[in-house]
């Protein structure tokens, strides 16, 4: 359990590093905007349980998230070391110099669909809350580069 919190953190700190570094680029293009959403909860009590289960469902999907791009990464790391041996097998072979790393084979970066995954877990929980009786509204706020505009 601590391994995967540990996997976990270390992955949403590469991913908040690259998103710096793409806020960065493109902080010549202007301010940056996000949506933030505001929530009124449903007023009897079934619409507020219901919107509990929504939470649940959420957090649910936000976990098999994070499980799922784990799992990928496992898999292309693992397929990484394989190809990365069969390359230096096959150069040995052939009495060949060794140029390429295990890292040339490594393609965990391709995994990175968290944010699209988590952004799903977040419209569908919208939609539920809306559906238990509760009002969503959402307004965009400036996040970065805002005196840019």
């Amino acid at each position: 359990m601590e391994f995967r919190l540990a996997v976990g953190r270390a992955m949403i700190r590469r991913y908040r590093a690259a998103m710096l570094v793409l806020a960065l680029l493109v902080a010549g293009c202007g301010p940056i905007y996000e949506t933030v959403y505001s929530y009124q909860p449903p007023r009897s009590p079934q619409g507020r349980q219901c919107v509990g289960q929504c939470q649940q469902i959420n957090q649910y999907c936000r976990q098999n998230c994070q499980l799922r791009e784990t799992s990928c990464q496992a898999t292309a790391r693992q397929d990484a070391s394989y190809d990365y041996d069969r390359y230096v097998r096959e150069r040995q072979r052939h009495r060949q110099e060794i140029k390429k790393s295990p890292s040339d084979f490594d393609h965990s970066y391709s995994c990175s669909s968290a944010s699209s995954c988590e952004q799903t877990c977040g419209d569908d929980y919208r939609m539920c809350y809306t559906n238990c009786g509760g009002v969503v509204t959402s307004r965009e706020e400036c996040t970065m580069f805002c005196d840019q505009h």
